[in-house]
Formats: C-alpha cells, structure tokens, sequence
C-alpha cells in the first residue's frame, strides 16, 4: 500500500496536476491574471471566475463522474482527470486569451512526452519475447496454452491494462498455462502477422490472443467488418479472467499436468 501511495508522487501525477489547476490560478491570482487577461473587459470579470467559466467547471465535474464511474484503480482515475482538465483548460484560456491558450497547448505536449504515465514495476510471471521466441514457444508443444499480450510501451491503455495483467499471471501460471508478452514496437511484422496496428489512429493495442500451441483459440478486441470493436477487455483482473475464461481453463490445464506428472511416475 506504501509503495501504491508513493508511485502518486511521480513527476507524471505531481506535474499533470498541477497543469489541471492552471486556468484557476491564472484567473484568480494577481498580478498574473491581469498580465495574461484584459481584467477591464466585462466578460473577463476581473480576477475571478466569470459565469461562463464556472458553468464549464461544473460540466467538467459532471463529465469526470460519469467518466470515471468504472475506473479500477484510483491511478486511472487520476489520469482520466487530467484529461478532461487539460481539456477544459485549453477551452476556458481560448474564450479569453487565444495566445494563452497556444501556449498552454505547447506546455501540455511537453508534459506528454517528458513525463509519461508510470509503468508497472510489480511482480509478475510473463515471459517477455522476441519475434524468434514466441515462434519458438507457440510450435514448442499443442498442450501449452499461451496468452498473449501484444502491446507498446508508450501506449497508455496498455500502461493501464498492466497491473492487471500482471497480476492474473501470478495467480493462473501453470508449467501449461503460460503468460507472455511481445512489443510490436519492436517487432512490428509480428504485428501484422496477426493484424495488430501499433499507430495512433487505430484502437488494437493492447490486443490479447489465447494460443493453445500455435491455434488462436479466442482474441481481444475483436472488431465488426466496419472495424468498430465489439468485444474488448478492460483494464481490471476480473475483466481478463472472465474473457479468456481463465477459471474453467486453468482447472483443465491443472488437470491435465496432474495426469502428465502421475503418468510419468
């Protein structure tokens, strides 16, 4: 729990939060506001919050609850907070100050790219692989079940799925149930082998693909022939076990080890 409350302290939750806050100072602290806003305007309305920027204040509360509603863990919470404060930022700076507002803009890619969300460091039990040893470990043996994540690391869903993902191979990995993960990043024709594209624009990352031996036995997200998702996974343990119906397939696989080992004495 210590360690949870100390990653909250990371450049990337210190610094977003501080970005979420920056209209709100700006408007109400002198001298700035009246170097950044025209304060004798009658719509900025000196150095306070006008009606039209508290009305949009209070749509960004709403807006977060309703967001927010499913967020497993207080991290992702955080995060999809700083979204739609940025986002309101960015909106309330633009009415009163295009300039500001430009600015802004530039400070949040910045953010973006210097301060990343932070990756899961935890404990786990995946097998990281390389287009050579996912061939190699998938035509290995038919009575080994694989599931695969494929994922990139500056993807923030699969940021957020990691924990999860983690912890669900702690709990279900068998000598034949088995939990890796491969950047197609990295590997990128293993990605088209499977038909996962890593860019901004398309919706596939993190894909997991359930492999008993070299056989896809179930995929997720799977899309519709107008390539809208249909089935997805979200980022909570119960979601990943109950989609891969990990509880019936870790009873099989225990199973069937069971029989193997009394065979083998």
């Amino acid at each position: 729990m210590e360690q949870k409350k100390s990653s909250l302290w990371a450049p990337y939750y210190v610094i977003n939060g501080l970005m979420s806050c920056v209209f709100v100072a700006c408007k109400t602290v002198n001298p700035i506001c009246s170097r950044i806003f025209d304060t004798e305007d009658e719509s900025v309305a000196g150095c306070s919050l006008n009606m039209n920027e508290m009305q949009i204040i209070m749509f960004l509360g709403v807006v977060i609850a309703v967001k927010t509603k499913k967020c497993p863990t207080f991290a992702q919470f955080l995060s999809t907070c700083f979204l739609f404060c940025k986002v309101a930022n960015c909106a309330m700076f633009f009415f009163l100050n295009g300039k500001a507002c430009s600015v802004y803009l530039v400070l949040c890619m910045f953010v973006f790219f210097l301060f990343p969300e932070p990756v899961y460091r935890g404990p786990e039990n995946i097998i990281y692989h390389t287009d050579k040893t996912l061939e190699t470990a998938l035509t290995e043996s038919d009575k080994v079940c694989w599931l695969m994540e494929f994922y990139t690391s500056s993807s923030p869903a699969c940021i957020k799925l990691a924990p999860a993902f983690a912890q669900v191979s702690n709990s279900y990995t068998l000598p034949n149930l088995r939990f890796g993960k491969l950047d197609v990043h990295r590997y990128p024709e293993v990605g088209a082998k499977y038909r996962i594209k890593a860019g901004i624009l398309h919706n596939h990352l993190p894909t997991l693909i359930l492999f008993r031996g070299p056989e896809i036995v179930m995929r997720r997200p799977v899309y519709d022939a107008g390539s809208k998702t249909v089935l997805n996974v979200s980022a909570t343990p119960q979601s990943v076990i109950n989609e891969f119906a990990l509880n019936e397939l870790y009873q099989e696989k225990k199973k069937e080890a069971s029989l193997s080992t009394r065979k083998s004495k």
